[in-house]
């Protein structure tokens, strides 16, 4: 058993984070025993709120220039979608890349644009761009807006490196 808990420490003044864990060892006799530990993880749980603070501002300010952001791990086709108009709200969010792509294709790219948009994001495509020299990739098709009408935009794709995850 496992548990992440906020405690003020003996003696403290001031909250911290603490995982704890504890395991039942049976002895001689048939005689249960606890192990456990008790370790601060205050400054894990610092960086981690740190770095979802940065990770927020980058969100807010891409949704703010575009509207639409997601985040695509390579590895997992698994992503992370944020929207901000109703057209895209409608869309319901999937765990597979490839399954949204489909339905976001179908429901707001121009039936024009379909047949490039749904080649050109195809996750092993990406993939194989990334792999190479491409650490940007771009393409232009016309997108249902939430009043109703198409307009041209630039889909943007870009590797962030410097990550083990391989996201997009």
């Amino acid at each position: 058993h496992r548990a992440e808990v906020r405690m003020i420490p003996y003696q403290g003044q001031d909250y911290h984070w603490y995982l704890i864990q504890a395991d039942y060892m049976r002895g001689k006799n048939g005689v249960m025993r606890l192990i456990g530990t008790m370790r601060d993880i205050n400054r894990v749980k610092r960086t981690e709120e740190e770095y979802r603070s940065k990770e927020k501002l980058l969100i807010d300010s891409v949704m703010t220039l575009f509207g639409e952001f997601i985040v695509l791990n390579l590895d997992t086709g698994k992503f992370v979608s944020y929207k901000s108009d109703e057209v895209m709200n409608a869309i319901k969010e999937q765990e597979i890349f490839q399954a949204f792509n489909k339905e976001y294709g179908e429901t707001i790219i121009h039936p024009d644009d379909r047949e490039r948009f749904f080649e050109f994001f195809k996750l092993d495509h990406i993939r194989r761009r990334m792999e190479k020299t491409d650490k940007r990739i771009t393409l232009e098709v016309r997108r249902l807006n939430a009043d109703g009408e198409y307009r041209w935009c630039e889909m943007i794709g870009t590797l962030l490196e410097g990550r083990e995850d391989n996201l997009v």
